[in-house]
């Protein structure tokens, strides 16, 4: 029960500490031609994506990586999701719904019309072109050609993603590779499944084997393998040649 705890504490970092290391994925998200790319340029402070009145403009996914208040993000510009008008418009919103599947957090962007209401701890509803119009009640609003509420945005976005971030700078332990979390993963399955035999109806056997598969998964997150699991691991993941 001890192990199973420390090894639920290690998992509970995992999120956090994985964005820390690889920057959380930040899609925007929404209509054609709501100024999508013109933020997303702003937000990175170059010129990355093509931007034009042309509604559809952006048809493939475009990731840039950008700092937000010191911490790292990885930006995404999407197509427009809206009524497909080819063959490319349809891959480019097939594209855009699997990067809004796999977000940290998606930038929901509109510019006239309120978004489309998901609620959701991973959107975050932005008003587009805020120099273009009034002001709405309680909207974050922002303006790629003026610059309003950009460094709002951001600090958003920061407090979105990384509001546990702090505790991540002490020296308890934080997992931080997606290999060490499934290893941790494996090791908190099997010793789940041995208290099961724990009881006095239990198979002491079974028990014994479930551990083991801990130990085992534990020995893989610190390194200790042998070389024939070495070599499995290799053939399994590369294709070695001659």
């Amino acid at each position: 029960a001890e192990v199973a705890a420390r090894i639920a504490g290690l998992l509970a970092t995992a999120p956090l500490a994985e964005r820390v290391r690889n920057g959380a994925l930040v899609v925007l998200a929404g209509p054609p031609n709501v100024g999508k790319s013109s933020l997303f340029n702003a937000l990175l402070g170059r010129e990355r994506a093509i931007v034009t009145e042309i509604p559809g403009t952006t048809r493939d996914a475009i990731e840039a990586a950008a700092d937000f208040l010191g911490w790292p993000v990885r930006l995404v510009d999407t197509a427009g999701l809206g009524e497909s008008t080819g063959r490319l418009d349809a891959l480019g919103q097939r594209m855009s719904r699997q990067y809004q599947e796999s977000a940290d957090l998606i930038l929901e962007c509109h510019d006239r019309d309120p978004a489309t209401g998901r609620d959701a701890p991973r959107v975050l509803p932005v008003r587009t072109k805020s120099d273009l119009g009034p002001a709405g009640n309680g909207e974050l609003r922002v303006s790629a050609v003026t610059g309003e509420g950009l460094e709002a945005l951001r600090r958003a976005v920061v407090e979105r993603l990384f509001a546990g971030g702090v505790a991540l700078a002490d020296l308890d332990p934080a997992v931080t590779r997606e290999r060490h979390r499934v290893a941790l993963q494996r090791a908190a399955q099997a010793l789940d499944q041995a208290k099961a035999h724990l009881k006095v109806a239990g198979d002491p056997v079974l028990a014994a084997h479930h551990v083991q598969g801990a130990v085992g998964a534990l020995d893989a997150l610190v390194g200790a393998v042998d070389v024939e699991e070495v070599l499995d691991r290799l053939f399994a993941t590369f294709c070695v040649g001659k």
